[in-house]
């Protein structure tokens, strides 16, 4: 009797560490003026974890769908049955109403004005993971990848965060941190996405699926890929210069830690052989999550004294 694929297999669990970890970066930019509000933060990101399942789960239902999900992972043998449409299609429907009751309960708690930016990444995930063409089963999926998780992850939990207790109307200077540190993770989102589509060229080219390394080869998407680690350097480095975000000589660490694990990444994609570059995956998922905590902690430490009097369960 074939096997069957565990269903855990097919949440790709590995790509939360980019959701999360770019809800921990906006955590840390809203401590830098002292406006961390542990409650939102963690709402925002179990959302952003929801979300991101139901869209994995869905980027699998089309892939089935389409009879693409054959041999796309390599750690599924030939003699696998594939894990039912259905079930596929029903789990992703579970994460997005688990995602939407999250979402409610940041409305009830910050007010009126998330509810476009809800609609916002509503429309925006359903473009991604759903319809004939999802756009994350396009070449354009590491630049959606760099809008999503970067600007629009980052700013959006920062303003979860900040709005609330604002004295004042928002304006550039009190912006000005997430927006750095949105476009400098939303490059390693899209680096992320890279080395996936990378690592699945192989595949990719047996199941006739379009990604941007299929359309332009692995030497241009490695260039690309480094190209991507020079400018996330370059907007960290310019945000840690800034003079209006009480920087100090310890914020230099979320630049020049990514860039490190960035540059390791791209040689090892020149030199490891085909059959072992699965591993790289998680590394570069997990560069996000690791800079985005060294990002919290450190702007924890640097920025303004927090004031405000939210509390986590009241303790």
């Amino acid at each position: 009797m074939a096997e069957r694929i565990p269903l855990w297999k097919k949440l790709n669990l590995s790509s939360l560490m980019i959701g999360v970890g770019c809800v921990i970066a906006g955590m840390g930019a809203a401590s830098l003026y002292g406006n961390l509000m542990i409650l939102s933060g963690t709402l925002c990101m179990v959302f952003a974890a929801f979300s991101q399942l139901s869209a994995n789960m869905a980027n699998r239902y089309y892939d089935e769908r389409h009879a693409l999900g054959a041999g796309i992972d390599q750690k599924i043998s030939a003699k696998r049955q594939p894990t039912a449409s259905s079930m596929l299609k029903e789990c992703a429907v579970a994460m997005f109403l688990l995602a939407i009751m999250v979402g409610l309960a940041i409305l009830a708690m910050c007010g009126w004005w998330v509810l476009p930016i809800g609609i916002f990444i509503v429309v925006a995930g359903w473009l991604c993971s759903n319809g004939e063409t999802p756009l994350m089963r396009t070449p354009l999926s590491p630049l959606v990848a760099f809008f999503l998780f970067g600007p629009v992850c980052v700013i959006s939990s920062y303003l979860v965060q900040t709005i609330p207790d604002a004295l004042h109307p928002i304006g550039w200077y009190d912006v000005q941190p997430a927006v750095y540190i949105g476009i400098a993770f939303g490059f390693l989102a899209a680096n992320a996405n890279i080395v996936y589509n990378y690592v699945r060229y192989y595949p990719d080219l047996r199941n006739c699926r379009s990604s941007m390394v299929t359309e332009l080869g692995r030497k241009n998407s490695r260039i690309i890929f480094l190209v991507s680690t020079l400018a996330s350097f370059a907007t960290a480095l310019a945000m840690c210069l800034s003079p209006d975000t009480h920087s100090g000589w310890l914020d230099f660490s979320p630049a020049i830690v990514p860039l490190c694990i960035n540059l390791y990444v791209w040689h090892k994609m020149r030199s490891l052989p085909r059959q072992q570059l699965y591993r790289l995956i998680g590394v570069a998922n997990a560069n996000v999550l690791l800079t985005a905590l060294i990002c919290f902690v450190i702007f924890t430490l640097t920025g303004l004294p927090d004031e405000n009097p939210s509390s986590y369960f009241g303790l």
